[in-house]
C-alpha cells in the first residue's frame, strides 16, 4: 500500500509539473502568434507540436540522445575548469529527462486548445486595451487571461490524462528510483501478476474519467449560455 502511495504521488506531480510548463510555454507562444506581424509568427508554435506525432519509443530514444550529448559537453567542461567530482548523468539521467520528453509529446494539446480559445475573443478587446495605454504583457494579464481560464483549465486536464498514462517514455528515461503508476502496472502486468497491477491501473482509470467529466460539463454549460 505504501509503494502504491508513492507511485500514485509520483504520477501526480510528474503530470502537474508537465501540464503547468506546457501551459505556460502555450500562452507565450499563442499571444505572440496574436500580436506579432512577422511572416513566421506560426512556425513556433508548429515545430513545438510536431513532438506530439512521434511515437513515445522514438522520442524518448531521440531525447535520451539529445541530453546525454549535452551531459557530455557539461562533463567536459566541468573537466576544463578542474573540477574534482564529476557532474554525471545530470540532464539525462534525472526527472528532467522525463519531465522534457512528456513536454516535446504533450505540447501540441495545449497549442490546439489555446489557439481555439484565443481565436473566440475578438481583436476590438485588443485594441480598447491598447487606447487605455496597455502594454502587452499587461493585454495578456488583464483582459485575455480571465478569458482563457476554461480553455487553461481544459488543456491542462488533457495533458494531466495523457501524462498518467503514459508508458513508453516513462518507462526509458525515468531515473532508476523513480516509477509511475504506468510503469508499476507495466512491470507486474509483463510477469503476469495483474492482481498487484490491478489497484494502480484501475486508479488511472479513475483519475482520467474525473477530469473527462469535468471538461464535458464545461463543455455542456457553455453551449447552453451560447
Amino acid at each position: 500500500y505504501s509503494q502504491f502511495l508513492i507511485y500514485a504521488w509520483n504520477s501526480f506531480k510528474l503530470a502537474v509539473t508537465v501540464s503547468v510548463i506546457c501551459m505556460l510555454i502555450a500562452v507565450l507562444i499563442t499571444y505572440y502568434q496574436r500580436v506579432s506581424r512577422a511572416s513566421l509568427k506560426y512556425w513556433p508554435g508548429r515545430v513545438a507540436s510536431a513532438g506530439y506525432a512521434l511515437p513515445g519509443t522514438v522520442l524518448a530514444i531521440a531525447v535520451l540522445l539529445v541530453l546525454s550529448f549535452f551531459d557530455g559537453l557539461l562533463n567536459q567542461v566541468a573537466v576544463f575548469f578542474n573540477t574534482t567530482d564529476s557532474l554525471g548523468l545530470i540532464l539525462s539521467g534525472s526527472i528532467f529527462a522525463l519531465i522534457f520528453a512528456y513536454v516535446v509529446r504533450f505540447y501540441a494539446i495545449a497549442q490546439g486548445t489555446l489557439e481555439a480559445s484565443f481565436a473566440r475573443i475578438p481583436p476590438s478587446f485588443d485594441m480598447a486595451s491598447a487606447a487605455m495605454g496597455k502594454t502587452s504583457s499587461q493585454t495578456l494579464r488583464l483582459v485575455h487571461l480571465p478569458l482563457l481560464k476554461r480553455g487553461i483549465l481544459t488543456a491542462g486536464l488533457l495533458i494531466f490524462i495523457e501524462c498518467m498514462k503514459e508508458l513508453p517514455a516513462a518507462l526509458l528515461l525515468r531515473p532508476f528510483d523513480f516509477e509511475t503508476l504506468a510503469t508499476h502496472v507495466y512491470q507486474y502486468a509483463s510477469d503476469e501478476q495483474l492482481e498487484l497491477a490491478a489497484s494502480s491501473a484501475l486508479f488511472i482509470v479513475i483519475v482520467g474519467l474525473l477530469p473527462l467529466y469535468f471538461i464535458t460539463s464545461s463543455m455542456e454549460s457553455s453551449r447552453r449560455y451560447e
